[in-house]
């Protein structure tokens, strides 16, 4: 019962923390559109990457027993691609001006 029960609260953490990780792609995809960041600050993008450097390493199986935290490790997975590639493209943009 109880690794059930942490697998099905693993799996409604994962849904829950999607949108949060992808929240910030209607702001990118306008970034693109463009070709400026504006007024948009790269801080929260670095904090949020962070975050997910860190909780992906507690979750590793080297700091934690086995894989048990392993929905820990997929979620911030995930955050951990958003967070580059929104960093990435802030970085690509952040020189442009506007024309």
């Amino acid at each position: 019962m109880g690794d059930r029960l942490r697998i099905w609260v693993g799996i409604m953490g994962n849904a829950a923390s999607l949108p949060l990780y992808s929240a910030p792609i209607s702001t990118f995809s306008r970034v693109i559109k463009k070709k400026s960041v504006e007024e948009f600050s790269c801080v929260p993008y670095i904090v949020a990457l962070l975050n997910c450097l860190l909780y992906t390493w507690c979750g590793l199986p080297v700091v934690s027993r086995g894989w048990e935290n392993f929905p820990l490790i997929t979620i911030n997975g995930l955050g951990i691609l958003l967070e580059v590639s929104f960093i990435i493209i802030y970085v690509w943009f952040v020189g442009q001006k506007e024309s």
